[in-house]
């Protein structure tokens, strides 16, 4: 929730602080949705702690919507910023074979797990046009997920001295991420009415994830009794991606009002570093992906 109202603070000064300026020129205004697809970086660290079985996770998907504000400072220069919020869901359902942290006993699992995503992103650009078709730009970008994992499953020994057993688990994974970005911008008009644009960005992310974890198990031996465990991790981010965000434009020029649909598409590659690594594991992950990428449709009104 803190998170939220920052966010909502930032978008309000940085309105406010810039109206003047563009009071005299042009201000586009208007909102946004985005029907994204989440492919989370959570299913690699899984595949180093892979007795909990976040490799198996699926892609989730939902919708994000916000405010849209543009500028147009002057014929070549132009500030955007966009703040999305929304809700996503993902899940799993897997049989695996997979080894305790300590390496006593082999299990195959069978589990389900469901997923609910709380989505923001803040997208904001600082656009200089160098001829007609093309623009060099510069932005930041500001992105949180907090996702609650509430997952079920058996297990059955296959080799060492554990015991057959279900257990019931609930994770809460909140990941911060933050990265300037550098591009370009290319728009070509296609008639009176309509124009393609697509941007193309380089990033440098930069974060942190925290996960907390905590499981209720049930031993064959003793049915009647819970067993309880938990466990805290944390992980600074850090990685390069790309940002590809093809569209096309509708100018309604009797009504003032732009249309744009596009897709975008966002790809990182982070190496994380365990504040406290869990037992046996090496203190960093490398080559971790992380992909964002879905259809988008925004209506703005020219002021």
């Amino acid at each position: 929730m803190k998170r939220f109202a920052l966010l909502i603070v930032i978008i309000v000064c940085a309105f406010f602080t810039l109206w003047p300026t563009a009071h005299a020129t042009d201000l586009l205004v208007g909102a946004k949705v985005w029907y994204a697809y989440w492919d989370p970086v959570l299913k690699d660290v899984g595949k180093e702690v892979p007795w909990m079985g976040w490799q198996h996770l699926e892609i989730g998907d939902g919708l994000l919507f916000g405010p849209s504000l543009g500028i147009l400072i002057t014929d070549d220069i132009s500030l955007s910023v966009a703040y999305l919020y929304g809700k996503m869901e993902s899940q799993f359902d897997a049989s695996y074979r997979a080894e305790e942290s300590d390496g006593s006993s082999t299990y195959d699992r069978f589990t389900v797990a469901r997923n609910d995503i709380t989505r923001q992103d803040i997208d904001s650009a600082l656009s200089f046009r160098i001829v007609s078709w093309l623009k060099i730009f510069a932005g930041f970008k500001y992105q949180t997920v907090d996702m609650t994992m509430k997952q079920a499953s058996s297990r059955w020994l296959v080799t060492g001295t554990g015991e057959d057993g279900v257990e019931r688990t609930k994770m809460d994974f909140d990941q911060l991420s933050y990265s300037p970005a550098i591009g370009l911008g290319f728009s070509f008009p296609l008639s009176e009415l309509f124009a393609f644009t697509a941007n193309v960005s380089v990033l440098y992310m930069m974060g942190e994830q925290d996960i907390s974890h905590r499981s209720e198990h049930y031993y064959a031996s003793d049915f009647d009794t819970p067993h309880y465990g938990k466990f805290d991790l944390s992980m600074d981010l850090e990685g390069y991606g790309i940002n590809i965000d093809p569209a096309i434009l509708l100018f309604l020029k009797d009504i003032n009002l732009v249309l744009v649909l596009g897709f975008r598409y966002q790809y990182v590659k982070y190496d994380g570093t365990w504040d406290t690594p869990p037992e046996n594991l090496d203190d960093k992950i490398e080559d971790m992906s992380d992909a964002l990428y879905g259809v988008h449709f925004s209506v703005l009104y020219k002021l």
